[in-house]
Parts: structure tokens; C-alpha cells; sequence
């Protein structure tokens, strides 16, 4: 919007001139005009490479195959229909000449329950979980041998049965019986007819753009939206050049992570758990003294879910280190997974009160003991 409206101007202008006066302006030009015409377009392109929808692929598939057991012929459908009382021979001469333009073969798989007589009498519960699990089962251990996935990278399960919903759902039976990931996105299709094997497609590919893996990635989203606004213009321009560089090379080159505390005097980072915080901490780059506040809040008040940033926040306050112009960087983490962020700017440091701390702050910070990594059952 604004680069290609000055670029035609500029355009415009050069036509009009000499070559000896276009000469002399480009002299004339300083460093801030120099800066202006490479920022400009440098920044156009990277806000088009991060508007550009990600591209989902489709790296495999599997079909389940019945196998010969289950082949009913059509004479033997019609002829066990014959056997059921619930049917007249006008129904039963319809469905017969319904089959035979219906384009079926004689080599069709039906379920179990409908090789027996009486065919309701074995359509329970039990056996129509024991089809789907045959047929998903089946399907989803060809597609792994097929692509050799690793099931702790996957993030997203969608499952779709139109007739069956039963509880627990198939995504739970999938789940179960992979041992997969136990913060999996699942959604489980029902009742929505033949499209919605499309459907689940579609459902799949916009939850695999907008779903993001477990900290890291969604705190990355983040900081790309953050950077921006909070950094001074040399981080940006590097943080702006390695993010071109990326997505022109295919992720092969590694994201800049800026420089934060060139913005910020301190930090309140979820307290959810001693892994997150050691992530965030990692990821930034961040001193003891940095994440101090999120460690203490955890071993003071344990998981206090989305008011932990502001009992941090009072942490900093109650031990003095808050001074006029300072600015907090408050980052929260949440299901789903979310990452959301609050900066602010310290005008009047708030008075002498310990708040929350009060009677305990004199004891803090205390020695927290790094957890003992266990062996992997």
C-alpha cells in the first residue's frame, strides 16, 4: 500500500528529467532517504511472505481392503432378506431391483452382523465398535508403515463417521490405541453425510494452519507480531532480514530471535509449570534474575492459571525494582495453544505495598532444586 504508490511516483518523476538532474538528486539523497528505499520494500515483501497462507500437503493416504470373508453377493442379500420377517415380498422385490441398478457387484464387503440370521440380533454396540475398529485400525497402522510418521509429531486428529457416535468417540479409540500425545487437537465428524470426508480435509488443513507446535512455535507467532512494535529499528532489520531469509530458503536458515532485553527491564512470563517458563527462558535469551518473578510465583502460589503475570508483576513491585520508564513484558500461555502478550510502561512507580507478598517477601528469592530427569517407561 505504501511502496507501490511511491515507486510509480518515482517512476513518474524520473521520466520527466534529465539524466544530469536525476544525477544530482541521487547526490542530494542523505542516509535517512538512502534507508527509506531499502526498509520500504524490504518490509512490503516480508509482510507479504507473513500474510501468504501456509501451503498444507497431503503426504499419504490408506484405504482399508476387506478381505473375502466379507463379500456378500446380491442373491445371498435378497435371499437373507427373505429370512426376516420384518420385510414383504413387495419390499423385498424393490430392494431387489433397487440393487440391480444400483451398481453394485457381487464382489461387495458388507459388516459382520449382516452374514447372520437374523441380522438385528447381532447389531449391538459391541459389534458395530468392533467394524470400526477393523476398518480405522486397518487403515491408520498401512498409512504409518507408509510413512514411517513418528507419532509424538502429530498434532492434529480429525475423524469423521456419519451413523456411528458412539462414547467414548473414535478419536479416543485412536488415541488409546497409539498411545498419541495427550494435548492432541481432536475433532470427531458426525452425522454430516457423504461430503464429509471433504469436510474433514478442510477442517484439517485450517487447524494445521492455525495450529502452530506445543511453546515454541506459538511463542515465535508471537514475537513476530510483538517485534515490531516494541523493538528499536536494528533489531528489527535483522529480525526483518532472517525471516526473508527463512521462508526464501525453506526454513534452512534459522529465525533471528531478537534481542528483548534491548526493550524491556523485565519480564512476567506464565508460571504454568518449571518447563515452560525454562523454554521461554531459553528461547530469549533471558538471565536467572529475568525469570525470577515467574520461579518465585510458582513456588509461592503454584499454577494460579491466567492471574499469574500479575502476581509476578506485584513480585517486582513488592522488592523495589521497579523505577519510572521501565517497561514489562507480561506473556501468557494457554490451551489450545495460545500465546497472548501485554507491554507496558511504568509512569509513576507504585507505592511501598507488598500486596500478595506481604509477611513473605523478605524470604524471596529461594533456591529452587532443578527436577531429576526420569527414565522413559
Amino acid at each position: 500500500m505504501i511502496t507501490i504508490p511511491i515507486a510509480a511516483t518515482t517512476v513518474v518523476v524520473a521520466g520527466r528529467l534529465e539524466p544530469d538532474e536525476i544525477v544530482g538528486r541521487l547526490q542530494a539523497l542523505t542516509p535517512a532517504h538512502l534507508f527509506l528505499f531499502g526498509f520500504l520494500p524490504v518490509s512490503a515483501f516480508t509482510m507479504y511472505l507473513i500474510s501468504r497462507p501456509r501451503k498444507v500437503y497431503l503426504i499419504d493416504y490408506a484405504c482399508f481392503h476387506g478381505t473375502h470373508h466379507y463379500r456378500i453377493p446380491i442373491a445371498t442379500f435378497v435371499e437373507h432378506t427373505r429370512q426376516m420377517p420384518t420385510f414383504n415380498e413387495k419390499s423385498i422385490r424393490f430392494m431387489s431391483r433397487l440393487l440391480e441398478s444400483s451398481g453394485l457387484g457381487d464382489e461387495t464387503c458388507a459388516p459382520a452382523p449382516t452374514h447372520y440370521i437374523p441380522a438385528h440380533e447381532y447389531c449391538t454396540l459391541e459389534a458395530a465398535r468392533e467394524e470400526a475398529e477393523l476398518v480405522v485400525f486397518s487403515a491408520m497402522d498401512e498409512l504409518f508403515s507408509k510413512t514411517n510418521v513418528s507419532l509424538d509429531t502429530i498434532d492434529i486428529l480429525v475423524v469423521n463417521c456419519s451413523c456411528f457416535n458412539p462414547t467414548p468417540s473414535f478419536t479416543d479409540m485412536i488415541v488409546n490405541k497409539y498411545k498419541l500425545r495427550g494435548d492432541i487437537r481432536s475433532v470427531h465428524l458426525s452425522g454430516m453425510g457423504c461430503s464429509a470426508g471433504l469436510i474433514s480435509v478442510e477442517l484439517a488443513r485450517n487447524l494445521l494452519r492455525v495450529s502452530p507446535q506445543g511453546a515454541r512455535r506459538t511463542l515465535k507467532t508471537n514475537i513476530t507480531a510483538i517485534a515490531p512494535i516494541v523493538l528499536p529499528i536494528s533489531e528489527q532489520l535483522f529480525f526483518a532480514m532472517s525471516f526473508v531469509a527463512q521462508k526464501l530458503s525453506s526454513g534452512r536458515v534459522r529465525l533471528y530471535v531478537p534481542n528483548f532485553l534491548t526493550a524491556f527491564e523485565h519480564f512476567c512470563i506464565h508460571a504454568g509449570g518449571s518447563a515452560v517458563i525454562d523454554e521461554v527462558q531459553r528461547s530469549l535469551g533471558l538471565s536467572d534474575k529475568h525469570v525470577e518473578p515467574s520461579r518465585m510465583t510458582l513456588h509461592r502460589f503454584g499454577n494460579i492459571s491466567s492471574s499469574s503475570v500479575w502476581y509476578e508483576l506485584a513480585y517486582i513491585e513488592a522488592k523495589g525494582r521497579m523505577h519510572e520508564g521501565d517497561r514489562i513484558w507480561l506473556i501468557g500461555f494457554g490451551s489450545g495453544f495460545k500465546c497472548n502478550s501485554a507491554v507496558w510502561e511504568c509512569i509513576v512507580p507504585a507505592p511501598n505495598s507488598n500486596g500478595p507478598w506481604a509477611g513473605c517477601i523478605h524470604r524471596y528469592p529461594v533456591q529452587i532444586k532443578s527436577p531429576k530427569a526420569r527414565p522413559r517407561q
